[in-house]
């Protein structure tokens, strides 16, 4: 039973009963049997998207947004965590230079004033005609 499965169900459980609505109704509502709920209240089961969807539209609030903004600290610490590395990697990436670069080019120039860059057929057509 992981602790997001146990959040779930305790967010679900409160807002049920804030809305003063007993476990058989909403499972009716979800059509399901109120022990399968009731198992998604206590954490022993997850509430598919499909049931927050529908536990949205009835408690006219938006599930998602609700359960951020009741998140245990644990949890917001980890996703900000998260997020932070994950940008801190992209940045990294867009910073190393690409192989092969403009700067790493792997292509040779001609440099006339470099005797090294003079070409050898030059040399051995003046050796053919002496």
């Amino acid at each position: 039973m992981s602790g997001i499965t146990i959040f779930w169900g305790t967010l679900l459980r409160q807002l049920r009963e804030k809305h003063k609505f007993k476990q058989a109704e909403i499972a009716s509502i979800l059509h399901i049997d109120r022990a399968s709920y009731s198992n998604i209240e206590t954490g022993r089961k997850r509430p598919s998207a499909e049931t927050l969807a529908i536990l949205s539209n009835i408690y006219d609030i938006d599930l998602f947004q609700y359960a951020l903004n009741n998140m245990p600290e644990t949890f917001v610490r980890e996703q900000s965590e998260f997020k932070a590395e994950r940008i801190a990697k992209k940045k990294r990436k867009k910073e190393r230079p690409a192989e092969n670069g403009p700067h790493q080019s792997s292509l040779s120039f001609y440099n006339p004033d470099n005797p090294e860059d003079l070409d050898d057929s030059e040399d051995s057509e003046d050796s053919k005609k002496n």
